[in-house]
């Protein structure tokens, strides 16, 4: 299944996600570009101490039978937003008993 990709910015206190239209085979790809063509977009639009305070973070969503996993618009972003803050918890959460 192809992976849309999509990143997170955390400028002045507020989280923003923003998806990208491209799909790609593998998440590693998507990834990749969203930090390539972000970097572009934001060396055009914003100085650098903007940027880094941006905080950005990235990711890739997996699309399933070219639908989107969540709707287009604001709304889809909000809920991409929500899972990702989900998949962080998920990842940064340690389980004891693994030791």
């Amino acid at each position: 299944m192809p992976f849309r990709p999509y990143v997170i910015s955390n400028k002045l206190g507020s989280r923003t996600a923003m998806r990208f239209e491209k799909t790609f085979p593998t998440a590693s790809q998507a990834v990749a570009y969203a930090k390539k063509k972000n970097k572009g977009w934001m060396g055009l639009n914003y100085n650098k101490e903007w940027v880094k305070k941006a905080n950005f973070e990235y990711g890739a969503v997996e699309v399933k039978a070219g639908k989107f996993a969540f709707p287009k618009g604001d709304k889809g972003n909000k809920e991409l937003l929500r899972w990702h803050n989900k998949q962080q918890k998920k990842k940064n959460t340690i389980n004891f008993f693994d030791y």
